[in-house]
């Protein structure tokens, strides 16, 4: 009966906590059309080139990032495997790497193992545990974030930016008696989240009146509310997301992921850092907004995706690869990513 309850709360409830296989029904069974019409498995490789599988999945984030402006990238190294204390020590001397830092894994989707270190010990033990590629990132501590989704067709000289998304981080206001459990406890949303948090992290008591951000990552399974900011989009916006890109051959279509100041010192060049570019992989998280509708995100998902198929077939067909090894890599990333 209580799973019953919790499904049918589930169903009912805001659509963007629905599991990821009811939202792409329909996206499946599009996908499998344009493999018939393409006649092979990972037509969407030649999205974007420049990527392994178009990016759509398989590919290694510090590849992409070497690839963008560096003075935009924070600091990260790529880690093979787990490191003792005095690697660790020597990674931190020889990157100039300081706490707090990001971990995460190099190949991986939705926030999925990210971690936040705030100490060199803490280090120490996250990445003496890895047992596979990780990339350790220098923590960007600018307190705003968005998803800005660009798009270039092969026949057009510049890229358009077409979806805006602002995060607002997980957060609670203080009252100076209660603690972070309890204030998370009011909102029905924000609840749902409680049992991702540190136990130290909930007992916190934030002083009257002060706002204490309880996730600094950005991700959706973090308890992020993902904004509809697509009335931000400017000539100056598509000026910036075109310097960042100038010099990026074999890209196409996906999503900046971008911490800035403010969305002022975006705009002007100063104060931002990049965080990911992701490829074909990537949604349009806008449509996440509240009051967005599960029909208005179909509808948001399919032009995307045909898009993305347009761009394909414009390209023409990339390197082929056999459909046993196509099956065989995504099925080696599903399970890095479980």
């Amino acid at each position: 009966m209580k799973a019953l309850a919790s499904f049918w709360r589930l169903l009912w409830g805001p659509w963007e906590f629905w599991p990821y296989t009811w939202v792409y029904p329909v996206i499946y069974l599009r996908y499998w059309v344009w493999v018939l019409r393409f006649g092979r498995l990972d037509w969407f490789s030649s999205v974007n080139p420049g990527m392994v599988y178009g990016g759509l999945f398989g590919y290694d984030k510090s590849d992409i990032l070497k690839r963008l402006p560096q003075e935009w990238v924070p600091v990260f190294e790529r880690i093979e495997g787990p490191l003792n204390p005095n690697e660790v020590e020597a990674l931190l001397s020889r990157t100039g790497l300081s706490s707090p830092l990001i971990v995460k894994p190099e190949v991986g989707e939705r926030g999925i193992g990210v971690q936040l270190v705030r100490t060199p010990e803490h280090l120490v033990s996250v990445l003496g545990k890895i047992d596979r590629p990780h990339l350790v990132q220098q923590f960007c501590t600018f307190e705003e974030e968005y998803g800005i989704f660009v798009i270039r067709h092969p026949v057009e000289e510049r890229f358009r930016v077409e979806s805006v998304c602002g995060k607002r981080f997980m957060e609670v206001v203080g009252d100076g008696v209660q603690t972070v459990k309890a204030l998370l406890e009011v909102d029905a949303r924000n609840a749902r989240y409680i049992d991702r948090l540190d136990a130290s992290e909930l007992a916190i008591i934030p002083a009257f009146g002060v706002r204490h951000r309880c996730q600094p990552i950005g991700n959706h399974n973090r308890g992020t509310v993902f904004l509809d900011y697509r009335d931000r989009i400017s000539p100056a916006l598509v000026d910036r997301m075109n310097l960042l890109l100038k010099d990026f051959n074999g890209f196409h279509f996906g999503r900046f992921d971008i911490r800035a100041a403010s969305w002022a010192s975006l705009l002007e060049g100063r104060d931002f850092c990049i965080i990911e570019l992701n490829g074909a992989a990537s949604e349009p998280t806008h449509m996440y907004s509240p009051g967005f509708s599960f029909w208005e995100a179909q509808r948001t998902l399919n032009h995307y995706w045909s898009l993305m198929a347009r761009i394909a077939r414009h390209n023409g067909p990339a390197p082929v690869r056999p459909t046993a090894q196509v099956w065989a890599d995504f099925k080696a990333y599903r399970r890095q990513i479980r």
